[in-house]
Formats: C-alpha cells, structure tokens, sequence
C-alpha cells in the first residue's frame, strides 16, 4: 500500500526518477513529458509543499486501507475454514448461525502479514510503478477511493478484492490526470487476465483436491 502510495519515491524531489524512462524493456512508461512537468512542480516552493503534504496523509490512508482489508479480504480467506469448522461443531442441521473464532481471525491477519512482507513487494512494484505515473497526491486519490469502495461493500456484505479495486482507482487517476497514453494497458491487460485465469484454476484445483481427499473420508 505505501508503495502504491509513493510509487517508488523517498522523498518529494526524486519524482522524475519514476517521471522518465521508456516502455520497450516493459519498465517505465514513455512519460518524459509528463515527468518534466512534474519536475517543474516540484521546483515551485508553494506547489512541491502541496504535493509533499500528501505523503503525510498517505500514511493515515495506509492505515485505513489495512482496515478495509482486514474486513473484506481477511473475512473472505476465513470464510471456507469458519464453515467447515461451525459444521463440524454445529452439525450441518444447525440453525444457529455461529460467529467465526476470533482465533482464526487472528491466524488469518498474521498470514496476511506475512504475505506483505515476503512477496508483497511484487504486487506493490507492479501496482505503484508499471501502470502510470504515481505521485504523493494521486497515490491519495487512489488509495482513499480504494478503502471506501471496499468498506463500503464490506458494509453491504459483499466480498470484494481489495486488489480489483485498487488497480481500478490507478487506471481512472492515470487517466484523468495524464489521458489514455499514459496509461500502461498492456500491464493492466496482463492483470485482467491473471483475474480471469486463476477463477478457473483455483476451481479445478480444490475440485481436485475434494476428489483425492473423498475416498479416505468416505472409507
């Protein structure tokens, strides 16, 4: 999250090293233009403490995006194993409808954790640097319209991917602040069709699963 927020950047000045580049090596985007632009905003002391007072705010943004996320995608990971567990306690006749152990809860927020920092930084680089241009103030836009998407369905009981909505919110700033050329949507398209091949995939692998695990249970 903080490095959508920052899109690579340490300090407010080092906006043109993520501003310039080209896109043949499927690295940075060809937004030389864009990236002087920026440069010349940050040269302008009023402007550049504009765009550096975002920094602060993402932080608390982060915060509450971790919020949203524990409530929709930690719930959606609990969701399987709290069923199975509920039945086994419950019976599968069980009018009750039992809350999920807050020990499962807690197991789910600590793999979550573990995900961000071993592998998360995959995500985070292609979300925050191969998409579009990523700055203090549109990192906020992006991520504060994210968290309400998400916590708003968290609140209609609708599970959603924190993810969905957050390549969402990069593509609409990248959009609305640069124009369709600006926007990488080879990298969008690619994460369009991973959502679309892992439905399937995890479908027929737990389908798998139940097959081999069957007979031994039913024996």
């Amino acid at each position: 999250t903080v490095e959508l927020a920052g899109g690579g950047m340490n300090r407010g000045s080092n906006i043109a090293v993520e501003a310039k580049g080209s896109q043949s090596a499927g690295g940075a985007l060809e937004n030389t233009v864009q990236g002087e632009h920026d440069i010349k905003l940050m040269q302008d002391p009023k402007k550049k403490d504009a765009i550096t007072v975002f920094k602060y705010l993402i932080v608390f943004n982060a915060a509450l995006e971790s919020f949203a996320h524990g409530s929709n995608d930690t719930g959606n990971a609990t969701a399987p194993f709290s069923a199975v567990f509920n039945t086994v306690n419950e019976g599968i006749h069980s009018c009750r409808s039992p809350e999920t152990p807050e020990w499962a809860l807690f197991v789910a927020g600590c793999c979550v954790a573990l995900g961000v920092n071993t592998f998360g930084y995959r995500v985070m680089t292609t979300v925050g640097k191969r998409i579009t241009i990523v700055n203090f103030h549109r990192g906020f836009c992006m991520e504060f319209a994210s968290t309400a998407a998400v916590v708003i369905a968290t609140l209609l009981r609708m599970p959603v991917s924190t993810t969905h909505c957050q390549i969402g919110a990069v593509v609409a700033v990248g959009l609305a602040a640069f124009g369709w050329k600006q926007v990488h949507f080879g990298v969008v398209g690619q994460i369009v069709l991973s959502w679309i091949i892992t439905l399937p995939f995890a479908g027929l692998f737990a389908a798998m699963m139940v097959a081999i695990i069957k007979p031994g249970i039913t024996n």
